[in-house]
């Protein structure tokens, strides 16, 4: 399953935030050193931590580069401190952790070394700073986190509460319906997150990732039929816009009356006529 543009956006948005804004430290001048290993980096970080002496982002970016390919072992010794920074009073020290993990998440790998991360994770989406939240789920997308994994109840957890960032939640939902479209307590997650009052716009991209990535589920189309009757109209023109397979099939009288309704948005009504056309297909 394709994650939607949104989804996209939105992770490449979490890295950005993080590589730019969240782990951004007080510049210093830049000297020709040694590169410690990652847990160097992060025991000298905790152990001898100095708010006025924290590393920068450049050098993070160094040691968190050869990531990827490091030996199993040096990420494993590496993760007890990566925990402490990310434990850290200091939102820096934990924006440092936190940007370690989710490199760490792009390993083949990463499933065997995080799914153990129970209290990192509890921490970066319960009761770490909001800013954390996005990043936290393109981690759990990335470990590819369904019913089977012990990360799931995390998620569940992270996307039942009110008070966390809804644009984090909205793509935990993603998550959700991705790798656990089957499963009883994520569907049931996944409709009470769609029936509470939200922004516009986090309806407009809960309904549009939706539309792409689960038409087909039959759990989920009725979530998406009660969109096509949003009362915001751009949220009635995204969803429409994306509705396919089955969902566009049961939609179809439901557009067809919003295709002849005079009080409609002439670009909702647009809309509504070329789904029923592509749903006609070619004349």
């Amino acid at each position: 399953m394709r994650k939607t543009w949104r989804q996209e956006s939105a992770f490449i948005a979490a890295i950005v935030l993080w590589a730019s804004q969240a782990l951004c430290a007080q510049a210093q001048p830049q000297t020709k050193t040694t590169i410690p290993s990652l847990t160097e980096f992060f025991q000298n970080l905790v152990q001898r931590y100095d708010p006025k002496s924290l590393p920068t982002t450049s050098e993070l970016l160094q040691v968190t580069r050869p990531v990827s390919k490091a030996d199993t072992r040096e990420i494993t010794k590496a993760l007890p401190w990566i925990s402490d920074a990310i434990h850290h009073q200091d939102e820096t020290v934990e924006a440092d952790g936190a940007y370690a993990l989710l490199a760490i998440s792009y390993r083949s790998d990463a499933t065997d070394l995080l799914n153990g991360q129970h209290e990192v994770f509890d921490r970066l989406l319960n009761t770490g700073p909001a800013r954390f939240q996005l990043g936290t789920i393109t981690i759990l997308s990335n470990l590819r986190t369904g019913p089977t994994s012990p990360l799931f109840p995390e998620l569940l957890k992270f996307v039942k509460q009110t008070d966390r960032d809804p644009q984090a939640q909205v793509q935990g939902v993603f998550v959700l319906a991705k790798y656990s479209p089957n499963d009883t307590e994520a569907l049931s997650t996944i409709r009470a997150f769609a029936s509470r009052p939200q922004a516009s716009t986090i309806r407009e991209t809960l309904a549009h990732g939706l539309a792409m990535t689960a038409s087909d589920n039959p759990s989920i189309q009725p979530m998406l039929l009660s969109l096509v009757h949003d009362p915001d109209a751009s949220v009635r023109f995204t969803v429409i816009q994306a509705l396919s397979g089955d969902a566009l099939k049961k939609a179809l009288p439901e557009l067809e009356k919003i295709a002849a309704d005079p009080n409609e948005e002439s670009r909702v009504k647009e809309v509504a006529r070329q789904a029923i056309a592509r749903n006609n297909g070619p004349k």
